[in-house]
């Protein structure tokens, strides 16, 4: 049975990378139902600042770590750094529901 911090860390990060899916998702819907109103500054900020809030709010529970490729590049960064194999695999059905959250289907 995985330890209650394992499934803590686990939880945050698909909670975290489903929720950076969805905002940078919604920005990129917004800019497109307005017209290109948000513009890319606007798309960028959502991504910069939902990713600053979700990597304070859960960098103490599983390092914050809302990408696959951030968890590889610090691991070969620093060899000495723990790649968790179950943390790396956890990111995925996070980041695979946060655009589907989104989309209403297909429009005819």
């Amino acid at each position: 049975m995985p330890s209650r911090t394992l499934v803590a860390a686990l939880a945050a990060e698909v909670i975290g990378t489903f929720l950076f899916f969805v905002v940078g998702a919604g920005a990129v819907i917004m800019d497109a139902q307005t017209g290109g109103a948000v513009g890319l500054i606007g798309i960028a900020l959502a991504h910069g600042l939902v990713l600053a809030a979700l990597g304070t709010a859960f960098a103490p529970i599983s390092g914050g770590q809302f990408n696959p490729v951030v968890t590889v590049a610090l691991w070969s960064c620093r060899p000495w750094h723990r790649l968790r194999p179950d943390q790396w695999r956890a990111v995925q059905p996070g980041g695979d529901r946060g655009p589907l959250a989104g989309w209403q289907g297909p429009n005819y």
